[in-house]
């Protein structure tokens, strides 16, 4: 298991575009993707629940990444989210 913390750069926070941008990539990932923040465990393949834990800018997430493809899935997600997801 992989782990890493990251703030939330976006303007406006994980709204639709780079919540979409984010679930694409994580589903192309072979590992499990899941998203800490605060009390909450979010399914990073999931849009609807990325969506609706309300992540707002200058948020801090932890990223985790589970199995064989662990230290590429997150490494390639933690640079689209450092360069802010297409935005």
């Amino acid at each position: 298991m992989k782990k890493v913390k990251l703030i939330i750069k976006n303007p406006t926070g994980l709204h639709l575009r780079p919540a979409k941008e984010f679930t694409q990539m994580a589903m192309n990932c072979q590992s499990e993707v899941v998203i800490e923040y605060g009390e909450k465990v979010i399914n990073g393949k999931s849009i609807m629940n990325l969506m609706a834990a309300g992540i707002a800018k200058d948020s801090e997430i932890t990223l985790i990444c589970h199995g064989e493809t662990e230290a590429e899935d997150i490494q390639i997600l933690q640079q689209a989210i450092e360069s802010g997801l297409g935005e």
